[in-house]
């Protein structure tokens, strides 16, 4: 039986008491008047699930969004604060690997290229302008911060866009047998690299 290590990522709700005793090594940070992130982990004996909340040490239980099963035992736990604000849990996973579907996949339709490419687009202009506006500020203020939040987010959008749009793209591709000629390859951003790389050697 072939094991494999996968991850599950959720959004985490702390409260305002909950958040600041996850920020509170990096002070020297806010001082400095950096946009940061917050990061570290905790094994599965610090950490345990129960009644939707996320039991952390000498945090409590903060609210998590479990919108889909963990399927397996847990290893390793990740928090993490984005440059948007947001606080995720990654959880580390070892289950049992399926083998593939035969089921076909439809790929990407060219109606949906199009929107795809029209929903980038408009992002790029918002991203165009709040860096403007990010300019207009100073340097570690609170009104700096909140502007690079906000192009956080933008930045967030734009990559969830392209990893559902070059996701369904290479598992189209893989299902139907087609690989791509060196050209096709090249133009291919990094992460359709990955995602063709990760799902061929499975």
């Amino acid at each position: 039986m072939a094991y494999q290590l996968r991850s599950f990522k959720y959004r985490l709700y702390p409260n305002p008491k909950q958040e600041s005793l996850l920020w509170q090594d990096t002070s020297k940070e806010k001082k400095l008047g950096k946009p940061y992130t917050r990061k570290f982990q905790y094994t599965q004996r610090d950490v345990f699930l129960q009644n939707s909340r996320l039991y952390l040490p000498q945090v409590g239980g903060v609210k998590i969004n479990l919108h889909r099963e963990i399927p397996g035992n847990i290893g390793v736990v990740t928090i993490r604060r984005e440059t948007t604000g947001r606080w995720y849990t990654i959880f580390y996973v070892t289950v049992v690997s399926q083998p593939q579907s035969s089921k076909k996949t439809k790929g990407a339709t060219p109606c949906q290229r199009e929107e795809w490419q029209r929903r980038v687009a408009r992002l790029e202009v918002r991203l165009k302008q709040a860096n403007k506006g990010l300019v207009r500020k100073k340097r570690g203020s609170r009104n700096w911060l909140k502007q690079h939040e906000k192009i956080a987010r933008i930045e967030e959008k734009m990559r969830c866009l392209k990893h559902d749009y070059w996701h369904q793209e290479t598992t189209s591709l893989i299902q139907r047998g087609i690989t791509p000629n060196r050209e096709q390859w090249e133009q291919m951003p990094t992460l359709a690299r990955e995602m063709w790389t990760y799902k061929t050697s499975k």
